[in-house]
């Protein structure tokens, strides 16, 4: 627990460098001053029982020690390959901790700094005098390299500007960063303290009042620094300028204000914290998170299963070794009632404001002063709640009583930062992070999606700037120009519409012109998906029941021969006489399939001479059976094909004289069903999708709805059966964790759906494939001889793909190896298995559920059904399940739909719907999703919602009736057992 008091001066080093300069996205501003005080090394230590004494003794004992042997401070510090010139950008700084020690001799004097000759002999003191006179032009040369060092890793790593010199041109920066000393830094801390702003942003009027009226306390030096500063903010008109910003004397609140020690009374928890909620059925559910797991006398901390942004563990009472619904209560409602104080929540607590914003892992996510114009719902004070909706204008927002006792929660509250002196005099006068700051200096961007060393420049993902102080800003690039808009609070929209390449972002306001480089992709450079770390702990939908993320259902690595030729060719049968068509291929002389636009013959199962000898009566039957016959292409599987039909072609002439067939013939249509052409947003939706999935693991299901409504256009409803389709097409898997309330939505990798066709091969691009991996599917399938055909859905909203022919499987396999997608099989046997699922729901349901609803209208028919009962049980340390019963009989199951299909079985009405021969309708609930996805390789097209319906596009009364067999087999209720209470009674 106390191994940093055996720390050597590396170990210092790594510590320092990532405590004082490492970003951590909370704010990350430019770092102006140094506070290298005991408190802070203490800190540093990231032990929460560090003494700050015994910290501050170890680092200087380490550092003594560790320059022994050059018997120079400075001169090991630059003893690292690549010296004079600054170390490599891959390569951490060995001097971080070497600068730092300056510091101290800089800040801990109890004098007044009179000159360079009386810091150089501090700091030969505090050396044991390993400091020889000529290292010190040394000095502001490893500053230098330190600034580089952090430009070259900017993103990782917060960056040092560094302050004039002035005269002591050896030690000016030193003694410049090291701002204020200790004497005052311990002022200013206490200050901050008992006016309870530790802990928070400052905001700006409320420090210069407190600061003002306590000048007695600090020295000249601070108060130099507080008179230029205020004559600065004065003249600005209390707007954020860098001039302000990067200014020592804020610098140096903030820095004592955000890093102190913190307020008295709270827990010493040495890790960033949060909270973290969800509202499932309009009920308020928060718990608290860390990004790390530390020692803490008064918590502990739980692994989260997933993890949502940095936020890795649940904040649980000590001791408590598993995450349990009633353990995260209680630390929610300790923090809320102030028995349990805890650093960053209790700041919030104690101003009565708890602002949630959507966090981009899609939960409610505790607000910082960054978010405030994107808090959907805060929690205030019962007894404030009048004032903040007087004072903040919006006495029209949602507000109702919470389920945590003295707070109410108010929806789309539109907070706004306001003057001190509009709260004064109000139950807000402490609401610090509603009064005006500062705002950091650099510009940055925020939201949006990152990709590939940039930024995804789909229109409505596009990142928004935030730019302090500025007045206007461009884009400058090959393709011209463009404005940005101001949003208010120093955020600037980009222009709403896509943008692709490397352009100038241009910052102009205050007298400044600062130019930074940006890059947008058009899309992620490929698929890399990261998947779930854990499989085996997301459920998902099966036939039968449920599985998981490591199931392949319905698709196998292995190599399957099962001929799907009946399910998947649009064939017609041509019988010997011209017109006749008959009903399979073994009473036919020739057999036409249809693909890619083209007919490709065969010859059938009839022997011998295949001249005709008749024809029907019907024109349109001779016409369209001599078409098919005589422009087909030979297919692959028949070399003979060509000569046979040769023999036929040449007597066509006397053809028509052949004597009348008394027979009634229709003429088969093999060209595909006309489906809907994707809309160009849904292109759009895939490029997003790609992105986030590029870089997490897994998209909130909220995140997930929100994407989908407003990059479609569409409301909820439909969205839901819009994500049925994409899940039904195979791009994502919407799974629920095992050990936690959680869905998520993943992508699923492209890859190849094989089958055998007769004696060739069918395949089906499958997956979330960006358009890039599209055209080259295409192009190299072109390349070596496969035949291609686009493949559309029912619905505009899901997007197009590819379904092909090859004449060998090794075809298949050079097409995947050259395009980088695996191979998968359709597994036709196992649809049909009676245990391939790993829950069935029929075991006894799980218990201690902390509440249920009934739901009437369970169906997809939205009416309401009594007869059956559906019902939903949800608890927040499980995924929810649903209860389906009728007459005694019951199953339940962790997904909704194998629910719903068992309600409308227990009814004794359909699931689905024939609609013809061509297509099945969704009715009471969606076929279950691996014969749905079959359906999506094998059919004529892919499923979605059309007509205020649910459609999929089987093509043929094959399939058609493949999977009602299925369906009816599986949800058959005598396959339930009756409890024998039932079978008595009757």
């Amino acid at each position: 627990m106390s191994e940093w008091k055996t720390w050597n001066l590396q170990s210092w080093n790594e510590r320092l460098l990532g405590h004082f300069f490492r970003s951590n996205d909370e704010r990350a501003s430019p770092v102006v001053v140094l506070l290298v005080t005991a408190d802070e090394l203490a800190r540093a230590t990231g032990n929460a029982d560090a003494d700050a004494d015994e910290a501050r003794d170890a680092f200087v004992e380490a550092v003594r020690s560790g320059i022994r042997r050059s018997k120079s401070l400075l001169e090991d510090a630059s003893d690292y390959q690549g010296w004079p010139g600054p170390p490599r950008s891959e390569s951490p700084p060995r001097f971080v901790a070497h600068l730092l020690f300056t510091c101290i001799a800089a800040s801990e004097s109890s004098d007044e700094l009179g000159d360079e000759g009386s810091f150089v002999s501090r700091l030969r003191d505090l050396t044991q005098d390993q400091l020889p006179e000529h290292s010190l032009q040394i000095l502001p040369r490893l500053w230098k390299h330190l600034v580089a060092w952090l430009k070259a890793n900017e993103g990782r790593f917060r960056p040092l500007i560094l302050p004039n010199p002035g005269g002591f041109t050896r030690i000016g920066y030193t003694v410049k960063l090291a701002f204020p000393d200790r004497r005052d830094q311990r002022q200013l801390s206490d200050l901050l303290n008992r006016a309870g702003l530790a802990g928070h942003e400052p905001p700006v009027g409320r420090v210069l009042s407190l600061v003002g009226s306590e000048r007695s306390r600090f020295r000249r030096s601070f108060l130099l620094a507080f008179d230029e500063f205020r004559r600065l903010f004065e003249s600005s008109g209390g707007r954020s300028a860098p001039r302000l910003v990067d200014h020592r004397f804020w610098a140096a609140v903030r820095e004592a204000s955000l890093r102190g020690r913190g307020q008295a009374g709270l827990s010493n928890v040495a890790v960033r914290l949060s909270m973290l909620g969800e509202e499932p059925e309009d009920r308020l559910a928060l718990f608290a998170v860390a990004d790390e797991r530390t020692e803490s006398a008064v918590v502990a901390f739980a692994d989260l299963p997933v993890s949502y942004g940095p936020w890795r563990f649940a904040v649980v009472p000590k001791a408590a070794e598993a995450l349990d619904a009633n353990q995260l209560g209680r630390i929610v409602d300790a923090t809320l009632d102030g028995s349990l104080r805890l650093p960053k929540l209790s700041s919030h607590v104690d101003q009565g404001l708890i602002p949630f914003f959507i966090g981009p892992h899609g939960l409610l996510e505790l607000a910082g002063p960054d978010q405030l114009g994107e808090v959907s719902l805060a929690l205030v004070r019962r007894e404030m709640a009048a004032d903040f909706l007087r004072v903040t204008g919006n006495r029209a927002s949602s507000c109702r009583p919470s389920c945590y006792e003295g707070w109410v929660q108010v929806h789309d509250p539109r907070l706004r930062t306001l003057a001190s002196a509009e709260l004064e005099g109000t139950s807000l006068s402490r609401t610090w992070i509603l009064q005006k700051s500062l705002n950091p200096t650099s510009s940055r961007l925020v939201g949006g999606i990152r990709a590939d060393g940039g930024w995804l420049g789909v229109r409505e993902m596009l990142p928004r700037v935030v730019a302090p102080g500025a007045s206007a800003l461009a884009l400058k690039g090959a393709e011209g120009d463009m404005s940005l808009t101001n949003l208010g609070d120093d955020t600037w929209a980009f222009p709403p519409k896509d943008i692709a390449g490397q352009y100038a972002m241009v910052i102009m306001g205050d007298g400044m012109e600062d130019l930074r480089t940006i890059r947008f992709h058009a899309a992620t450079a490929s698929e890399s998906f990261k998947s779930a770390s854990d499989p085996e702990s997301w459920i998902v939908e099966e036939v039968r029941g449920t599985g998981t993320l490591s199931s392949s259902m319905p698709f196998t690595d292995e190599v399957r021969n099962d001929d799907c030729a009946p399910f998947w060719e649009r064939a017609a049968f041509l019988g010997q006489d011209v017109g006749v068509f008959v009903a399979s291929a073994d009473l036919a002389a020739w057999k036409v399939v249809h693909f890619a636009g083209r007919f490709l013959g065969a010859c059938g199962g009839l022997r011998g001479d295949r001249a005709p000898s008749r024809q029907v009566a019907s024109p349109n039957a001779r016409r369209r059976w001599r078409k098919m016959l005589f422009d087909s292409t030979p297919d692959w599987s028949d070399p003979q094909f060509g000569d046979a039909r040769r023999q036929v072609k040449a007597g066509a002439s006397s053809q028509a004289h052949l004597p009348k067939l008394d027979l009634e013939q229709a003429a088969p249509d093999l060209a595909p069903p006309r489906l809907a052409s994707p809309s160009d947003a849904v292109g759009r939706l895939v490029r997003i999708v790609a992105g986030r999935a590029a870089a997490r693991s897994g998209i909130d299901w909220s995140e997930w709805s929100e994407l989908t409504q407003r990059v479609l256009d569409i409301d909820e409803s439909l969205q839901q059966r819009v994500t049925r389709a994409w899940m039904e097409a195979g791009l994502i898997d919407l799974a629920s964790c095992a050990r936690w309330w959680h869905r998520a939505v993943f992508a699923r990798l492209p890859r190849l759906i094989a089958f055998k066709v007769g004696e060739n091969f069918g395949a089906a691009l499958s997956g979330l494939a960006l358009s890039t991996t599209v055209d080259e599917v295409r192009r190299t399938a072109t390349r070596i001889g496969i035949l291609l055909e686009d493949r559309f859905s029912v619905s505009p909203f899901v997007p197009p793909t590819l379904s092909l022919r090859a004449l060998d499987r090794r075809a298949l396999e050079d097409l995947a190896s050259a395009c980088h997608v695996r191979i998968q099989w359709i597994d036709l046997a196992r649809l049909g298995m009676e245990d391939s699922s790993r829950h069935d729901g029929t075991s006894a349901p799980p218990e201690h559920y902390e509440r249920s609803t009934r739901w009437l209208r369970w169906s997809l028919r939205l009416g309401e059904y009594p007869d059956v009962t559906v019902e939903h049980h949800m608890r927040r340390d499980r995924p929810d399940y649903w209860l389906a019963s009728r007459a005694g009989r019951r199953v339940w199951f962790y997904d909704f739909n194998l629910a719903r299909a068992w309600a409308a079985a227990l009814l004794g009405e359909p699931v689905v719907n024939a609609v013809g021969d061509a297509f099945l309708e969704a009715h009471h609930a969606f076929l279950p999703l691996p014969i749905a996805r079959v359906l999506s390789v094998l059919g004529a097209g892919m499923s979605g919602p059309v007509d205020a319906k649910y459609r999929y596009a089987v093509g043929s009364r094959r399939l058609r009736d493949f999977a009602l067999d299925i369906v009816s087999r599986t949800f058959d209720p005598s396959r339930l057992a009756v409890p024998a209470t039932e079978q008595t009674t009757g």
